[in-house]
């Protein structure tokens, strides 16, 4: 980035950061958040894939062989950290209530 575009994102900073909790704060979002909270694993996925692939990322995904591979390659792992995590809590609940 520009020097130029730097000191101009920062004027708009506050001005950001007032939509967004303006919109985090808005009376429907509660629903929203109840409505989307079942497809949050697609986007996260979606998210590990982006990050895996950088830039390239939308030519990556254009391929479908490769996307349906990296999709369950991707729900896998997530669903091994998830599971780990459960695992770890439940021992620990275990532990502490004894």
């Amino acid at each position: 980035m520009t020097p130029e575009a730097v000191t101009s994102l920062a004027q708009q900073l506050p001005m950001i950061k007032a939509s967004v909790e303006a919109q985090l704060l808005h009376p429907v979002g509660g629903l929203l958040q109840r409505l989307m909270k079942k497809y949050t694993i697609i986007f996260l996925i979606f998210d590990d894939i982006a990050r895996q692939y950088g830039a390239d990322a939308a030519q990556k995904m254009g391929f479908q062989g490769r996307l349906v591979q990296d999709i369950q390659t991707g729900y896998t792992n997530r669903r091994k950290n998830i599971l780990g995590k459960i695992t770890r809590s439940i021992i620990r609940s275990i532990f502490t209530s004894s």
